[in-house]
């Protein structure tokens, strides 16, 4: 059948029974089809539909073509429906187009081919082909040249759209749907959608889109679906100006909370008692009820537990009128017990499906306590503090810290387990009466929609066990906003597709809007390619996930010029994340971002987060400039970089390779473990600078990166991983104003080691004039409780530089070790102490628990303490493992000044020592060397091995003990100035090993020094000079006027009995070359006096002749060859004249 006209006079011609022709020059009529007009060409051999017009309008009518049930042709093929018009096509009011195979037809589905201008599809209005049979639905092709709009929907929620459908388990393959507008527009808006889907064994079509601009708004979404073991069909788009993607629609949206068992709050009875753990409680305030999540309590078939569909614990309640306080407080959920459980908590309206909100971490006091804080007053149970502004039925949902909730979804992630606990404290104004019913739903079930989503997406998904299909957009603009959608799900055991988004100049992800691929059942999520100039985001993410036995994919980000995460409030920081989830065996992908510049604001974070027992992705950055700055607006969520591992899986790594990175304002890099699996390491490659400084707004967070565990719902005995390495390669490493790097211990697992190779190293202005003090670190920690071993802390530089409080420390205050601290730098500078004097700047090694600590080894040139700085290894713990660690320090020089200290301190536990190996070491103004112990420890012992010792200005050397024996110092010492050995410490520099127990009880001082009066060789000059005249006989007469006069020692001797004295010394002050400190230890400085050949020091050679050299300057030289005696030109006093 073909219809058509003419608007003015012309001649149409009939071709045989089926087409008509029309001619040419002659401008085509309008053709309409209007209230329920049907043209049905249908049958078991499918006839064919032709449409000539200027406009082509339909409302309320129909067009089908297609094949009947009964037929009986083996290759049947329906026939086409084939509309062309010069101007508009509209479809309104239910309007359809449609090529479909009903059941038990025998062919293929015919195409549909419209070609016009502009085309409007509204009101529920579609263009489809459906195959309900075993053979193919046929191909929908459009091609425009304007613009096309499809929105809307009808009142019983069929909604607008273009589809093609295999719709039953044995039917053919989906047609695929193509629009060509390249000069032209793409408008899908309220609930609008181009869909192909497959609920068969056959794969679904394709959707490919060749446009200007494409615009998906309130609701609208491109998408390809499977629902069986048939593959969703691949979209790709082409669009040369600009892809937006924004905006929802409330309308017509499954809402799962409807028929959801829940714990009805409105049958309890709430009180207004006086509580302290409750907010605004008391007579006066606001009723509340207090529920223990116990693991007997069973509620209405289902339980507070989650066990039964695994879910999470759901409470439902009324309220009578708007504007009511609601206060919803987690108490006792984290308490670091066998039962602890740290907890998210969302709020819904139950009657809409609409997420209202959603809080993790709380501060203790907002909630008016009954929580157990972790950082200042911060706690990770969860509060909500929220007015609501309608009456209504709303739901409260408690699932785990990493769960995710949005809008007509169930709680998705991990749910509180059997056996963990928590009190929730609920304060309701208004509170509705139990049974309050809920709103009735009007979809009408016989509507097939293809959308999945309220949201307006881009959407390749799989519900069955084939693979969603990949997802490509080629254009020079993306913009997604106000929860705009695109992803590749897989919610079976199919695999997600890629998605590959090509972008000229900018990706823009703001608002909620999110970039998806997840793996929600055994199948693996896709990965996520991006390729532009710029990313820009602003609360949005882009996630690869697995939530079962699937891997995550992976999430590559070229951008040639920026890559920016921010965030404005709350809950709207940006994030790059690659998540498995709890109790799976997926592996998450790898994170890789190349870019010039990479900015991280707000609280914007990239994760990688395994909670399974597969492995952790690492995250992989190469970028010129990198930067985090910041905290969210609640101060909870650092900026950073994060990986974590929460079950047996290995963590993932961070790997930084950069010119420059700056972590600031409360920013965080972080590897962390808090199960069997080891955490990650931390790779950091700057070539020119990495600085760490400062903390967030509410100086609680210090700027830093850590490795470290993490007791998450979780005891210390079950965090048995490893800490992961810190290895920092870098031109200047700053680390300041509380900025800190830190590798800790909290369980059973060893911590990480720290590795800084830079040329140079500040360590400085901690915060330590508030509560609480962030000191500005590096440091190896074993915490209290934890049984695993610290790692080791290697600095290679070459300038380290200590002050302002700034610290390097190795502790421990477990039962494991303390870790080791090792420099190899060129010269270290140590210097100065808070304001009010109590918190040194220092390198330092301790244990206060039942632990050892471990050594301090320096290696350098030059090492300069001072102002009060110390270095020092100690023990104040208890137990038999407890015991300091030694102090070694190999030196060309060593200079204390002004009450610096090198200590090794015991209160308890086993000694400590120091070995000092330099050329020199100077004290001066209090400066001390000790290893004295208090308690029942003994004294260390101090070894000094050096060429010239001086202690000036009261500086002491002691090996002091209070009630046990007094520790041995044993210096070996070409000379010693300004101290000397005695009983007790005097005002003066002293050596001392004494014991408050008595002289019985002291230690002992073994010095090995030549033995020398320092008066020695000198000589009592007369107070006048003698006349030389009187001394000197007088020689020729032409030699008189002539004298000579020695005045001090050195050249001639004083008598002339006496021979000539080496008094001339040649000293080297060039600087020695990196790393040339050398040991030299037990020397035998006696043996060196006696015999010259064992001196270090180069023999001086004389000047034995001079010489002309070729610019006529007269020169001294010294050489090997045999030289002629010196002649004088003088003659002796003999002469004769």
């Amino acid at each position: 059948m073909e219809l058509g006209g003419l608007s003015s006079s012309g001649t149409v011609t009939l071709n045989g029974a089926t087409s008509v022709s029309f001619p040419d020059g002659v401008q085509p009529a309008n053709v309409s089809l209007t209230n329920g007009s049907l043209v049905d060409v249908t049958s078991v051999n499918g006839g064919t539909i032709a449409i000539n017009g200027a406009n082509f309008d339909m409302s309320q009518s129909t067009l089908q073509a297609g094949l009947t049930d009964g037929a009986s042709i083996s290759d049947a093929v329906a026939g086409n429906i084939t509309i062309n018009t010069n101007g508009n096509t509209n479809l309104s009011d239910k309007s359809l187009i449609a090529n479909d195979i009903e059941t038990s037809a025998i062919g293929n589905g015919g195409n549909i081919q419209l070609t016009t201008r502009d085309l409007t599809i509204t009101g529920g209005s579609r263009v489809q082909t459906v195959t309900n049979s075993n053979g193919a639905s046929g191909d929908i092709e459009i091609n425009a040249n304007g613009t096309i709009d499809i929105s809307g929907f009808t009142g019983d929620g069929l909604f607008s759209g273009i589809l093609t459908h295999s719709a039953v388990d044995t039917s053919g393959t989906g047609g695929n749907i193509t629009i060509n507008n390249a000069f032209g527009s793409l408008n899908l808006g309220n609930r609008g959608f181009i869909g192909t889907v497959t609920n068969s064994s056959s794969n679904g079509g394709a959707i490919t889109l060749d446009l200007n601009t494409l615009v998906l708004e309130s609701g609208g979404q491109i998408i390809t679906l499977t629902s069986n073991i048939g593959n969703a069909g691949d979209i790709t788009i082409n669009a040369s100006e600009s892809v937006t993607i924004s905006g929802g629609s409330r309308d017509f949206v499954p809402n799962p909370f409807l028929d959801l068992e829940t714990f009805d709050l409105n049958a309890l009875e709430f009180i207004n008692d006086p509580n302290p753990n409750v907010a605004e409680s008391g007579p006066l305030g606001i009723p509340y009820v207090s529920i223990e999540r116990t693991p007997e309590q069973i509620i209405n078939g289902t339980t507070v537990l989650g066990t039964a569909e695994n879910q999470v614990d759901y409470f439902s309640f009324s309220i009578t009128n708007g504007n009511s306080r609601a206060i919803f407080d987690i108490d006792n959920g984290f308490t670091l017990e066998d039962d602890s459980v740290d907890t998210r908590i969302f709020l819904f309206n139950r009657g809409t499906g609409e997420l209202l909100e959603v809080n993790d971490d709380s501060l203790a006091a907002d909630g008016a306590g009954g929580s157990t804080a972790v950082f200042g007053d911060l706690t990770f149970d969860s509060l909500i503090d929220t007015t609501i502004t309608e009456p209504g039925v709303y739901l409260l949902a408690v699932g785990t810290f990493n769960s995710d909730g949005s809008n007509n979804q169930l709680i998705q992630g991990t749910s509180p387990q059997v056996g963990e606990t928590y009190t929730l404290q609920v304060s309701l104004e208004n509170l509705g009466t139990e049974g309050v019913s809920l709103p009735e739903d009007r979809f009408n079930p016989a509507n097939f929609n293809p959308n999945v989503e309220a949201n307006s997406s881009l959407l390749s998904e799989s519900r069955g066990t084939g693979n969603s299909g990949s997802l490509r957009i080629n254009t020079d603009k993306l913009i997604l906003n106000n929860g705009g959608r695109i992803s590749t799900d897989t919610f079976d055991a199919g695999a997600g597709g890629q998605i590959t988004l090509n972008l000229g100049s900018l990706l823009e992800v703001k608002n909620g809007s999110l970039i998806s691929s997840f793996a929600r059942g055994s199948g693996d999520s896709g990965t996520i390619v991006i390729d532009t100039k710029q990313l820009q985001m602003n609360g949005g993410t882009l996630s690869t996930s697995t939530l079962s036995s699937g891997n995550a994919g992976e999430i590559t980000i070229t951008a040639t010029e920026s890559v920016i995460l921010t965030g404005t409030g709350v809950e709207d920081f940006s994030r790059i994340k690659n998540d498995v989830a709890s109790e799976t065996t997926g592996n998450s992908g790898r994170v890789v971002i190349e870019t010039p510049v990479l900015q991280l604001r707000n609280g914007s974070q990239i994760t990688s987060m395994n909670r399974g027992d597969g492995d952790g992705g690492s995250i992989i950055v190469r970028a010129k400039d990198i930067s985090a700055i910041g905290h969210s607006a609640d101060s909870i969520f650092p900026s950073g970089l994060f990986t974590f591992t929460f079950g047996s899986g290995t963590g993932g790594n961070l790997i930084i390779e950069t010119d420059r990175l700056l972590v600031s304002d409360g920013a965080q890099f972080s590897s962390t473990a808090s199960g069997d699996g080891d955490a990650g390491n931390i790779t950091i490659y700057a070539s020119e600078s990495v600085d760490v400084i400062g903390t967030d707004a509410s100086d609680l967070f210090a700027s830093g990166l850590f490795t470290s565990g993490a007791v998450f719902g979780t005891t210390r005995e079950e965090i048995a991983g490893k800490g992961g390495d810190l290895v920092i390669e870098t031109g200047r490493l700053r680390v300041a104003e509380g900025g800190q790097l830190v590798a800790t211990t909290v369980g059973s697992g060893d911590a990480g080691d720290i590795t800084i190779r830079a040329t140079e190293v500040e360590v400085s202005n901690s915060i330590v004039d508030m509560t609480p003090r962030i000191f500005s670190t590096v440091s190896l920690s074993v915490d209290p409780g934890a049984t695993g071993d610290g790692g080791d802390l290697i600095i290679d530089a070459e300038r380290l530089h200590i002050f302002n409080s700034g610290q390097i420390t190795a502790s421990s205050f477990g039962d494991g070790a303390a870790g080791n601290i090792i420099l190899n730098v060129n010269d270290i500078e140590v210097t100065g102490i808070s304001e009010d004097g109590q918190f040194r700047s220092r390198i330092v090694a301790f244990c206060e628990g039942n632990s050892p600590a471990r050594d301090v080894t320096i290696t350098t040139n030059t090492l300069r303490v001072r102002d009060g700085a110390e270095i020092s290894v100690s023990a104040s713990g208890s137990g038999e493992l407890a015991e300091a660690g030694d102090l070694k320090i190999t030196a060309e020089s060593i200079v204390l000044d002004g009450s610096a200290t090198l200590s090794a301190e015991v209160s308890a536990g086993d000694l400590g020592n120091i070995e000092l190996d330099s050329q020199l070491i100077l004290m001066r103004d209090r400066s001390n060397i000790t290893t004295n112990a208090e308690g029942a420890a003994t004294g260390g012992n101090i070894t000094i091995d050096t060429d010239l010792l001086v202690a000036l200005d009261n500086s002491d050397i002691t090996a002091n003990a209070v009630n046990d024996f007094g520790g041995q110092v044993i210096i070996n010492a070409l000379g010693i100035f300004g101290t000397e050995f005695r009983e007790q410490l005097t005002p003066n520099s002293d050596i001392t090993a004494s014991s408050q127990l008595g002289a019985s009880f002291s230690g002992t001082v073994e010095i090995n020094a030549p033995d020398f009066d320092p008066s020695a060789g000198l000589f009592e000059l007369p107070e006048n000079f003698v006349n030389p005249k009187l001394l000197v006989a007088t020689g020729c007469g032409t030699d008189e006027g002539n004298q000579f006069t020695q005045f001090g020692r050195g050249g001639l001797p004083t008598d002339p009995t006496k021979p000539l004295r080496g008094e001339t010394l040649w000293v080297d002050l060039r600087p020695l070359p990196r790393h040339s400190a050398r040991r030299r230890k037990n020397r035998d400085h006696a043996a060196n006096a006696a015999n010259p050949g064992n001196s270090r020091r180069s023999r001086v050679i004389e000047a034995n002749r001079w010489m002309i050299n070729n610019d006529g300057v007269v020169e001294l030289v010294a050489d090997s060859v045999q030289s002629s005696p010196f002649i004088s030109w003088f003659s002796p006093y003999y002469c004769v004249r």
